[in-house]
């Protein structure tokens, strides 16, 4: 994740395992006014179910207050288009070579609500 930036806030991410609760990630969350970025990270025993279930919770908390805008890495668009069918997130659009000359698209996505 690098170094946190100045203005951010941290969330640790609790699951429900078979071994009780316990944590399965964390999410810098910076701020711009009544904008919320979010970068996530998740622990190696994170199960997908439990990546699916901690962005789900996570987001319905953070839209009350906050409109969520994030680009995300094609590895993550499975995960985000998932959310997007509950009706948390909207894929807003594409930005192309967005990590760089000849480099990977990102998906831009919001909250919805």
């Amino acid at each position: 994740m690098g170094a946190l930036r100045g203005g951010s806030e941290i969330y640790v991410l609790i699951a429900k395992t078979k071994h009780g609760s316990v944590p399965v990630g964390i999410i810098e969350v910076s701020f711009h006014g009544w904008i919320a970025e979010p970068r996530a990270t998740f622990f190696s025993h994170a199960s997908p179910r439990n990546v699916l279930e901690s962005y789900l919770r996570f987001f319905i908390e953070l839209k009350k207050d906050h409109k969520v805008m994030f680009f995300s890495p094609p590895g993550y668009w499975r995960v985000f288009d998932h959310l997007c069918k509950y009706g948390v997130l909207r894929r807003v659009g594409t930005s192309r070579e967005f990590y760089g000359r000849g480099m990977d698209n990102a998906g831009f996505y919001e909250s919805v609500g």
